[in-house]
């Protein structure tokens, strides 16, 4: 788990990016990831000797409609434990929240895993359009299995402002520099 001041040094990214404050944010940073952390630990049903996490913040300001990019997560990492299920858990802290697709049996047909979502891109916009959506309010925390066909089918908002997204992924160390080396970053010891 990231050490109080990494939660703090995120936050005041936040808070230097927004109208955000600072306090209140640490205070929701350090419950999204305990939260989540505790899911994770439940979903693999026995706590790694070594965990290591991605954090990701996401801040914007854009303005206007946008083709949504539906789409299943994939696989993040390779895994040496497939037997788990594998999730990034993400909060929208300021702005529209994630738009998810109710599953039904268009949305299954429709969008398929070995499909290149951004290429498919317009053809799932006209073909999805006007399909139930979840309802999903700022600062409620989602659940993105990964990689497996029940992965919920989802895209960015249309933008109206500002918009802070935070997701985090847990695994091992190696799983999370494996991460880190696909996307040119660098791995922080906590």
């Amino acid at each position: 788990m990231p050490s109080a001041a990494h939660i703090h040094s995120a936050a005041l990214f936040i808070a230097q990016n927004t109208d955000a404050q600072l306090y209140p944010l640490e205070r929701t940073l350090r419950e999204f990831l305990n939260l989540t952390f505790a899911d994770w630990i439940i979903a693999r049903g026995e706590t790694p000797a070594k965990s290591a996490v991605w954090l990701s913040i996401r801040t914007t300001h854009t303005q206007g409609t946008t083709v949504p990019r539906w789409h299943r997560d994939g696989r993040m990492f390779p895994s040496d434990h497939d037997r788990h299920i594998h999730s990034k858990y993400s909060v929208t802290l300021l702005g529209s929240p994630t738009r998810i697709l109710v599953e039904n049996e268009l949305v299954t047909a429709v969008v398929q895993p070995k499909d290149n979502f951004e290429v498919m891109r317009g053809k799932y916009a006209i073909r999805l359009e006007g399909q139930p959506m979840v309802g999903v309010g700022k600062g409620e925390i989602v659940r993105f299995t990964w990689g497996r066909r029940d992965s919920p089918v989802h895209s960015e908002p249309d933008m109206d402002g500002d918009r802070v997204f935070v997701s985090v992924l847990f695994g091992s160390e190696a799983e999370v520099r494996i991460m880190i080396r696909w996307r040119d970053e660098v791995f922080v010891e906590m």
